[in-house]
């Protein structure tokens, strides 16, 4: 959900605005014919909230994006998600699945052209079994993929990547678990790709490292730097330095990677 509201807040700044303020103010937010306001079961326990709780300091997140991020993933829950978990069940309920993401990038985001390739769930669940490492062995349609979403950013589409978190600690991975872990990030180009020797290739079958930039964790695509939501000091992102700077393999790219999606 960070990576929408990160496109968000640089492309349409004042819906963003508005959208944070009047969640503060009032609690819900109504844009068009969408309401963003918390899940029924969990309003009571998300408006009564302060600050100062042990269960929101503990979140270690800015006010701000809190509200934003756990009211707007309230209301599309169906398990109650409240923003203030941390636990493996907590963890699957704020799941942002593909379907939910596109159409939140129509109704929250207000881009008006979203189109989701490769997002289905059962696409999600076959990259995960023994068909989907049996494709990676022998495909580098994700490869071709890759080259595509960089083609698209650059023509000026906003790509939203969903992966699993493995990819940004640069571990391979097809274990039907990792799903828990899915993750969205935003593609910020500057596409780079190695053959065995380290030198820069186009030839899909030749690539055996892969970098790019990403926004992720609330960390600068060009620094990896973030900052600390109760200081406010700037710091360094060490994992996301390492993935900017080390990029991934193939295989990570070929096992964490499910599909995108494309806003204009």
């Amino acid at each position: 959900m960070a990576a929408l509201f990160y496109l968000m807040a640089q492309n349409k700044p004042g819906p963003y605005q508005t959208l944070a303020t009047e969640l503060h103010r009032k609690g819900q937010l109504k844009i068009g014919d969408y309401m963003v306001k918390p899940h029924s079961a969990a309003e009571d326990t998300m408006y009564e909230l302060k600050p100062s709780d042990d269960r929101f300091m503990n979140l270690e997140m800015s006010e701000v994006d809190w509200i934003v991020l756990a009211v707007s993933r309230s209301s599309e829950s169906s398990l109650a998600f409240d923003g203030l978990g941390t636990g493996s069940t907590d963890q699957l309920k704020s799941v942002n699945w593909p379907g939910l993401m596109a159409d939140l990038t129509k109704a929250i985001g207000g881009f008006e052209q979203v189109e989701s390739v490769d997002t289905s769930m059962f696409g999600v669940v076959v990259k995960k079994s023994i068909f989907g490492q049996i494709h990676d062995a022998f495909s580098d349609s994700d490869i071709t993929s890759l080259i595509e979403i960089d083609k698209l950013h650059q023509s000026g589409k906003k790509i939203m990547l969903m992966i699993d978190a493995n990819m940004l600690a640069q571990v391979s991975s097809h274990s039907l678990g990792d799903i828990s872990k899915s993750h969205w990030i935003v593609y910020e180009g500057n596409l780079e790709l190695f053959d065995k020797d380290g030198k820069p290739t186009k030839k899909t079958s030749d690539v055996l490292k892969i970098k790019f930039l990403a926004y992720s964790w609330g960390s600068d695509p060009q620094t990896s730097e973030k900052y600390a939501a109760t200081t406010g000091v700037k710091s360094v992102l060490q994992s996301m330095v390492s993935f900017r700077t080390n990029g991934i393999s193939k295989e990570t790219w070929k096992s964490t990677y499910y599909g995108y999606i494309s806003a204009n």
